[in-house]
């Protein structure tokens, strides 16, 4: 949350969105990329960032896989 906190200071608003696999897996952190991660996502551009304290809520656009 942090470095997307910096991105959007620094003007840079652009990221990598990736679904887990499982719906149900609810954790924080990612612990296996391999597993818990779809291997292909979309580059996004984000447009809002609505800072929460400890969680963030965005708006982005999707521009490619």
């Amino acid at each position: 949350m942090e470095l997307l906190r910096r991105k959007i200071s620094l003007s840079l608003p652009y990221a990598g969105v990736f679904l887990k696999r499982d719906d149900n897996n609810e954790a924080d952190v990612v612990t296996d990329i391999e597993k818990e991660l779809y291997s292909v996502g979309t580059f996004v551009q984000i447009h809002e960032l609505h800072d929460m304290g400890d969680r963030v809520r965005m708006i982005v656009m999707g521009h490619r896989r």
